[in-house]
């Protein structure tokens, strides 16, 4: 039989750890990068920013709802592009948050952040794959792969009106074809390369044929300038002389005694040491 000093004893020790309880459940902490969601019997009363908090004890919770940037990988996808050719797409890396002034929707609509991630994301990734991949060809797919990857990051972007969650981006970071299938790409986008290097050739040599043909021309309207210049040297030079000789025939004719004159300015007065027999002395006319 229990006596009342065992009675006494348990009682005590039940307010002790009740009162051990309500003290170190009358506060709280909500750490940098959350936010924690205040319910008082089930019913929410409001957001705490990070810091120390007091709550009443036993009849208040606090949740905590993370709205730092965090990740959600998916792999293993597949999607059929328009050529009816399988893509797998090894892995897709969705980089989200939680607003901060969304947390307590968060809470009421959906209890956990896991919950909204799975309700927007997951079960949107394979729907919004086969849409964008829907528009590319395998071979287009691998070529184009930036804009296949916008295409994907918009598609995945776009949540409904009033949705409790942020896509800040979106990263593909593989896709795959069969073995046979990206061989055949491969080979043809080679085949592409090197049409496109026998192109650029043809069309520098064209560069430089006509890079070429610009400077004969060039070479040739020099030659042809210079030869211009020359002839109308000569004729200039030509025209000159002639009618130098015509002046001076006109002189000649006009002034015979000019004749006279030039054979004494030239005359060193000097009469010739010898000659030649049955020559005559050389006539100056000095009047």
């Amino acid at each position: 039989m229990v006596g009342f000093p065992q009675i006494v004893g348990a009682t005590a020790v039940i307010c002790a750890v009740i009162g051990i309880g309500g003290l170190f459940g009358s506060y709280y902490t909500v750490d940098e990068g959350d936010r924690g969601v205040v319910v008082k019997l089930g019913v929410v009363k409001g957001t705490s920013e990070p810091g120390i908090h007091f709550k009443a004890p036993f009849v208040t919770s606090v949740y905590h709802i993370p709205v730092r940037n965090q990740i959600k990988s998916y792999e293993g996808l597949e999607a059929y592009t328009t050529d009816q050719q399988i893509a797998t797409i090894e892995g897709i890396s969705i980089s989200y948050r939680i607003p901060t002034d969304r947390v307590e929707d968060v809470y009421r609509e959906y209890r956990t952040p896991d919950a909204v991630v799975d309700r927007f994301v997951g079960r949107r990734v394979n729907a919004e794959l086969e849409k964008v991949f829907g528009q590319y060809s395998a071979e287009r797919s691998v070529r184009e792969r930036s804009a296949l990857s916008a295409d994907v990051s918009n598609a995945l972007k776009k949540l409904p009106d009033g949705a409790p969650i942020e896509i800040l981006s979106v990263e593909l970071t593989s896709i795959a074809y069969s073995e046979e299938y990206s061989r055949k790409i491969n080979e043809r986008m080679g085949a592409e390369v090197e049409v496109a290097r026998k192109m650029q050739e043809v069309r520098q040599a064209d560069q430089d044929r006509q890079a070429a043909q610009h400077q004969a021309d060039a070479r040739a309207y020099e030659i042809k300038a210079n030869a211009d210049a020359q002839a109308h040297s000569i004729r200039v030079k030509g025209e000159a002389e002639a009618e130098a000789i015509r002046l001076r025939s006109t002189a000649l004719a006009n002034n015979p005694a000019l004749i006279e004159l030039t054979k004494a300015e030239k005359w060193d007065g000097v009469l010739p040491t010898s000659m030649p027999p049955q020559s005559t002395v050389p006539f100056l006319n000095v009047k």
